[in-house]
C-alpha cells in the first residue's frame, strides 16, 4: 500500500507534457529577458509559414527594446516588471513558433484565434512599456533627490559675483 501512494505522488508531480515550457525550444525558460527578444527575433526571421502574422510581433518586440533601451541591467532584473516582461517575452516566443509551424489550413482556421492573441499581447506590452517608463522615471527622480544640488560660493555676497573674484566684497569689509 505504502508503495503505491509512492508512486501515485511522483506521477502527479510531473507537469504535462502540452504546457509551453516543453514545447519552447531549447530550455528558454531558463533565458534572460535580452536573450528571450533575441530568441523572438530569431523566430521572427526563420518563420516558414504565416509569416504575416508572425512579423506582427517585431514591431510588438520593438517598443519593449525601446522602452529598455539605455537602461542598466541592473535595474532591469531588479525591477517589480522584470517578471511579467519575461512571462510576455514567452508568450511572445511561444506564439511565435506555433504560428510560423502550423501548415496552410491550420494558418485559415486559426486566423481568427492569432488576431485575437496578437491584440491581446499588444494591449499587455503597451501597459508594460509605461510600467517600465513609469519605474525608470521615478528612479531618476531618486537619483536627483539623493544627490546634493550643486551649491553656489555666492552666498553671503550681495553683489552677485563670487567671493574670490569680487572686488565688491574686498571694498566692504574695508569700510
Amino acid at each position: 500500500m505504502a508503495r503505491q501512494s509512492t508512486t501515485e505522488t511522483k506521477t502527479t508531480s510531473q507537469k504535462p507534457t502540452g504546457t509551453p515550457e516543453r514545447n519552447v525550444s531549447n530550455g528558454a525558460r531558463s533565458l534572460s529577458a535580452l536573450s528571450l527578444i533575441d530568441k523572438i527575433y530569431e523566430g521572427i526571421d526563420n518563420a516558414k509559414h504565416n509569416k504575416a502574422h508572425v512579423e506582427k510581433f517585431r514591431v510588438t518586440t520593438q517598443q519593449i527594446v525601446k522602452a529598455l533601451n539605455g537602461i542598466d541591467v541592473n535595474f532591469i532584473r531588479g525591477a517589480e516588471y522584470y517578471s511579467d516582461m519575461k512571462e510576455t517575452l514567452y508568450k511572445i516566443l511561444y506564439h511565435i513558433t506555433e504560428a510560423s509551424s502550423r501548415s496552410k489550413w491550420l494558418k485559415y482556421m486559426m486566423a481568427k484565434k492569432d488576431e485575437m492573441t496578437y491584440v491581446e499581447i499588444q494591449k499587455h506590452v503597451d501597459n508594460l512599456v509605461s510600467r517600465i517608463i513609469f519605474s525608470y522615471a521615478q528612479r531618476t527622480k531618486q537619483k536627483r533627490r539623493r544627490s546634493p544640488s550643486p551649491t553656489s560660493s555666492t552666498e553671503g555676497v550681495k553683489c552677485g559675483h563670487t567671493e574670490s573674484a569680487c572686488s565688491c566684497s574686498d571694498v566692504s569689509m574695508e569700510s
